[in-house]
């Protein structure tokens, strides 16, 4: 769907569980290329630490790259990533955010806007949700199946039981039976 929203270039890291990043989606990158741009990312870069802990959209049609640090960074970026433009958005969920959605155009005579800007925010916001709904429905799924399993194995303890109680029942009966017979005998 990127790239029918008119982006070249596209990639995703996600948090894995012990907190390291790792690539989920990578478009118009090799493998390798787009592991090389994850290690950089997740360097010491002053965009990336504000999208991941300030939860804010960084792009390099931002206004603020101003500032020389910032202008720095965009263009270390632009090179990195080969693009361009670019627009850098946090994949958020009710926790914070757990990855970063990066989309970049090659294309000089097509710049990114304000509404591409606002547009990649959305769709990693949506990313966000869809994948914190995808775990969600897994742990009710696998606590639907656990509970499934309690209940297959308590009724068949409580056949088990029924059919012991059963077998005394059976006993108790005979016995009585058996009992009432000898009484009556000798009488």
């Amino acid at each position: 769907h990127l790239t029918e929203l008119g982006f070249d270039k596209a990639i995703a890291f996600i948090k894995d569980g012990q907190n390291a990043y790792q690539l989920k989606v990578s478009i118009g990158y090799s493998r390798d290329e787009a592991n090389h741009i994850l290690k950089e990312f997740m360097g010491h870069s002053p965009i990336m630490e504000g999208t991941l802990n300030k939860n804010k959209v960084f792009s390099s049609i931002d206004k603020e790259k101003d500032t020389e640090k910032i202008a720095k960074e965009i263009q270390k970026i632009l090179s990195l990533l080969g693009v361009s433009s670019f627009v850098c958005a946090p994949i958020m969920q009710k926790d914070g955010a757990i990855g970063v959605l990066v989309v970049g155009s090659e294309s000089t005579y097509t710049p990114l806007t304000e509404g591409d800007r606002d547009l990649v925010y959305i769709l990693a916001t949506q990313i966000g949700q869809a994948l914190e709904n995808a775990k969600l429905f897994e742990e009710t799924w696998r606590s639907h199946q656990e509970l499934e399993h309690k209940i297959q194995q308590r009724t068949k303890e409580l056949s088990e039981a029924l059919e012991k109680i059963k077998i005394i029942s059976k006993r108790k009966s005979d016995f009585i039976s058996a009992v009432s017979h000898e009484l009556r005998t000798p009488l």
